[in-house]
């Protein structure tokens, strides 16, 4: 029988508040991230070990209950290297609520943050930028509950090496909401703007 290496490594940081204080795991995370690293083993069928960051998002269903995210990635194994399982890099994130997971594909790591109910649906949408291996290029995704399931509303190229809040990358003008990003197809860098559609 194979031994099961659980690796502990929890960054905790801040989702809609970068200079709050850091959040507290609570037995209820344990027994979350318990059962979420069951659910991964299951589901690429193997005992590789995950490592995990810890990101407090308020409340972000609206129950009054605050709200932290799980941002999951394989760690080095005879199934892959660190970040990838048989050369497939995705990352999960698990909520400590009832919403569903996310999965980003081509991934190492991610930053999570609540940006507000901006259709008012009684759920906050998610800005998340999925980091890389290399570069300080990428993208940055604005995620929003639909049917039970989140759905990629919006994405933009950016930078992802920047210190400064996801949501400040967020921008109303009248009623509508937009995603700043960088262009940089020309040689210089340039912000441009999307709606994001919900």
């Amino acid at each position: 029988m194979k031994k099961i290496l659980i690796v502990f490594f929890i960054g905790i940081t801040s989702c809609n508040n970068p200079g709050a204080d850091k959040k507290v795991i609570t037995v209820q995370d344990t027994a979350i991230i318990k059962d979420s690293l069951n659910r991964l083993r299951l589901q690429h069928n193997t005992e590789i070990s995950f490592m995990w960051d810890t990101f407090t998002c308020g409340d972000i269903d609206f129950d009054k209950i605050p709200d932290s995210a799980f941002v999951y990635t394989p760690t080095a194994g005879d199934k892959g290297f660190e970040g990838c399982i048989n050369n497939i890099c995705d990352n999960r994130i698990v909520f400590s609520n009832h919403l569903p997971d996310i999965n980003l594909q081509n991934s190492l790591w991610a930053r999570i943050e609540n940006i507000g109910d901006i259709n008012k649906d009684g759920t906050c949408e998610l800005i998340i930028r999925p980091d890389w291996f290399s570069s300080c290029w990428g993208n940055l995704y604005i995620y929003s509950l639909e049917k039970g399931q989140w759905r990629m509303a919006t994405e933009v190229s950016a930078r992802r090496c920047e210190e400064e809040p996801l949501i400040s990358h967020i921008f109303k003008v009248k009623n509508k909401y937009f995603l700043e990003g960088d262009d940089f197809s020309d040689g210089d860098e340039k912000k441009y703007r999307v709606e994001i559609k919900l």
